[in-house]
């Protein structure tokens, strides 16, 4: 993915779509930033070697893009 060379990625969610991304994106050497409010999300995120990176402190002027994992509820059955 050239067009994502030398770019940071943030991945919020981090369950089976969310993770299934992150995957993709490490194998084609992007550099990834996951996030999960879930501890146990984030425990196995870090046990695979992702950089889990609490969004909410990070400076966004590095970051190219937010993919948003669809599992997360935007709307119901309440938002997240």
């Amino acid at each position: 993915m050239k067009s994502l060379e030398n770019k940071t990625i943030a991945v919020l969610g981090l369950g089976i779509s969310g993770l299934a991304s992150a995957r993709a994106l490490r194998a084609v050497d992007v550099k990834t930033l996951v996030w999960d409010d879930g501890p146990a999300q984030r425990e196995a995120a870090q046990k695979e070697g992702f950089t889990v990176t609490d969004l909410n402190t990070i400076s966004w002027n590095e970051i190219a893009f937010l993919l948003l994992s669809p599992g997360i509820a935007l709307h119901f059955p309440k938002p997240h």
